[in-house]
């Protein structure tokens, strides 16, 4: 039996989870710039799930995140954010990954900018 492997493309530019922000009267919020990339993420992931219910028992997951910008950012910190947003789609709980491989490259042009993530049922 093959695993089960659920490929996820998001074209443009990965952008780190930031911590939320401390607003008016001490409420917490997350910037639009990041529900907005958070959303962008759920909307391929549900594409690429195709009506699938959500994994159940553990995943391995690896990610890759082709960037233009050359700031330097942290790997974890782009995982964090699409993580977050595959919750409840691609599997119910991000504790359900039990092995992570990210890799981080350069491209030339905004065009070539994507995340590629790679979701495997590990069974069990």
């Amino acid at each position: 039996m093959t695993p089960h492997v659920i490929t996820i493309i998001i074209p443009g530019e990965p952008i780190p989870m930031q911590s939320f922000r401390i607003g008016y009267r001490g409420h917490h919020f997350q910037s639009a710039r990041i529900r907005a990339a958070q959303d962008a993420v759920a909307w391929c992931a549900r594409e690429a799930m195709a009506g699938e219910s959500p994994l159940i028992g553990p995943v391995a997951i690896s990610a890759t995140f082709a960037r233009k910008s050359r700031r330097r950012v942290d790997c974890d910190n782009l995982f964090k954010l699409v993580a977050d947003a595959l919750e409840g789609i691609v599997y119910k709980n991000d504790a359900q990954i039990m092995h992570l491989e990210l890799d981080k490259v350069q491209v030339d042009r905004l065009d070539e900018a994507k995340t590629t993530i790679r979701v495997r049922a590990l069974g069990g």
